[in-house]
């Protein structure tokens, strides 16, 4: 796989390639819910970006 640059950006299907390597080799949970990322936002004083 080519890596990631502003020249190369990451497409879906390249997206979906990585999560199938990924999930062969560990196990992904659910992420942080919004009152957990909230919470972390308020605790060490930044903002996340609307697609995190």
């Amino acid at each position: 796989m080519t890596p990631i640059s502003p020249g190369n950006p990451l497409t879906s299907e390249g997206a979906q390639a990585l999560l199938a390597m990924l999930s062969a080799r560990v196990e992904v949970k659910r992420g942080m819910s919004e009152r957990e990322l909230d919470h972390v936002e308020e605790r060490w004083g930044f903002r996340f970006a609307p697609e995190h």
